[in-house]
């Protein structure tokens, strides 16, 4: 785990080489304060106000999701980490 303030820092820097080099940065301020947010779920409301039943559970949606994303398209044509990065 990376100290947050830590990684503004480094996001920080690396907005400041991309936009030195006209590229866009692989980690900005946003996406580390964004990563840093606490997100609950919570369908309560739903069910006492409106009585909404799920029709799929919390978790075969789960697996569901899982099975997409890994037999996806897109995520077949990414390319594997390269070695120099794998021990990290």
């Amino acid at each position: 785990m990376v100290n947050a303030t830590f990684a503004l820092w480094f996001a920080w820097a690396a907005e400041w080489a991309a936009w030195l080099r006209g590229t866009t940065p692989g980690l900005s301020q946003k996406l580390v304060l964004f990563s840093q947010m606490n997100r609950w779920y919570d369908i309560s409301k739903a069910r006492d106000r409106l009585g909404y039943v799920p029709r799929v559970s919390l978790e075969e949606g789960l697996r569901r999701a899982v099975e997409v994303r890994v037999t996806s398209p897109e995520t077949a044509r990414r390319e594997p980490p390269s070695s120099d990065c794998a021990g990290r």
